[in-house]
């Protein structure tokens, strides 16, 4: 999965678990700071990040999720439960997992075998 994807699917579960849609996402392995627009409920998403580098949007059931890669048109398969997530890009033909915790995102790509750190902003600039 590509680091505009993996930011984009990291502000989803971070939105998804806290049931929050945060002001904006720090990707710590590319010390960037990224803003989103769109929004994250139960049964839909429909983000995209400011850039324009990624566009992620589907339907859900509020713990499953089919959401479509605007820029390719390949699926994302997503399931959230509780703190825990995992899922399937078909883009890259990989899984990965992770978890929330608090304003932390952590996710593992089995594509680029690594973990990836992201922390979710509040308006204010404030951690989540």
């Amino acid at each position: 999965m590509n680091s505009a994807k993996r930011a984009c699917l990291a502000y989803i579960v971070g939105s998804l678990v806290t049931k929050n849609n945060p002001a904006s996402l720090f990707d710590h392995s590319r010390a960037r700071q990224l803003t989103f627009s769109g929004n994250v409920a139960s049964h839909r998403v429909d983000v995209q990040e400011a850039s324009q580098q990624c566009h992620l949007s589907g339907n859900g059931d509020g713990t499953k999720f089919e959401l479509l890669d605007h820029g390719n048109g390949k699926a994302l398969n997503l399931l959230v439960s509780g703190k825990y997530f995992r899922g399937y890009d078909q883009d890259t033909d990989s899984h990965f997992s992770g978890t929330v915790n608090l304003d932390a995102v952590s996710i593992y790509d089995f594509h680029r075998p690594r973990w990836y750190e992201y922390s979710l902003k509040t308006e204010g600039g404030n951690e989540h």
